[in-house]
């Protein structure tokens, strides 16, 4: 098992990432949060938008 310490960094992403989850049903909301607290905990930019 490797911890933290021993795994490479990622470099940095060069372009901006854009995603739009879209359809019926449920989940389009919580996968958006998702990606986006993952962004944020990973020392990204993150932003959100609803229309």
């Amino acid at each position: 098992m490797t911890t933290a310490e021993q795994r490479p960094r990622r470099a940095a992403r060069e372009h901006p990432l854009l995603v739009v989850n879209t359809g019926r049903g449920k989940g389009k909301s919580t996968a958006a949060f998702g990606l986006l607290l993952r962004g944020w905990t990973q020392g990204g930019r993150s932003a959100s938008t609803s229309s």
